[in-house]
């Protein structure tokens, strides 16, 4: 993976080029064949979508926790050359992840208005967070939320708005742009275990 220290890359698209060959030649050394695709990208925030068959668990692993760290890698490297985000996903896990996180905070915020006392949700990571802040703010203009405890144990508390008493932890609110959407890039397919290089299917 000498690509990751290489020298700059003189465009936009070199980055993403060199960004796309990482993730193939790290998915290789995890032996994990699997096609990838830039799904969407926008003056903030790039999609990078990896489909497999067989390997999905691998690349997911514990709550998310090594697809966190393959796009932790990817922004560190890559994302902050191109100054914007860069979102990968495996399969449609994201889209689950999403569904369930708003669900379980919806019950939340719905067991706040009815008891009136605090509820604290289980740790999750900044991106998680973000969602249900801006979640409460937009939808329960009675509650409001804020964050206590260190990474990786860090965790959002729902409160009734004007609450009395001493809150546990310290207070962190986020306050932020949401998602954009934007354009699409073709698919580039690659057989990790044949090398770790993939095709473009984009027109030259």
């Amino acid at each position: 993976m000498e690509q990751a220290v290489d020298q700059n890359p003189a465009s936009q698209e070199d980055i993403i080029n060199a960004a796309l060959d990482f993730l193939a030649d790290l998915l290789g050394a995890m032996d994990v064949a699997a096609d990838i695709s830039i799904v969407s990208e926008t003056e903030e925030q790039m999609v990078i979508q990896i489909d497999t068959d067989e390997d999905a668990g691998v690349l997911i692993g514990r709550k998310g926790q090594t697809l966190q760290a393959i796009q932790y890698l990817v922004n560190v490297i890559y994302g902050t050359r191109l100054d914007k985000r860069m979102q990968v996903d495996v399969g449609d896990y994201r889209q689950r992840h999403d569904e369930k996180l708003l669900e379980d905070a919806h019950h939340a915020a719905n067991r706040v208005r009815e008891s009136g006392k605090r509820f604290t949700l289980e740790p999750m990571n900044a991106a998680d967070r973000r969602t249900i802040h801006h979640l409460v703010k937009d939808q329960y203009s009675d509650l409001e939320t804020y964050s206590t405890g260190e990474d990786p144990n860090r965790r959002i508390v729902i409160e009734p708005k004007g609450a009395t008493g001493p809150r546990p932890g310290e207070i962190g609110r986020w306050q932020g742009r949401g998602p954009g959407s934007g354009g699409s890039r073709e698919p580039r397919n690659f057989d990790a275990r044949r090398g770790g290089t993939y095709k473009s299917r984009r027109p030259r």
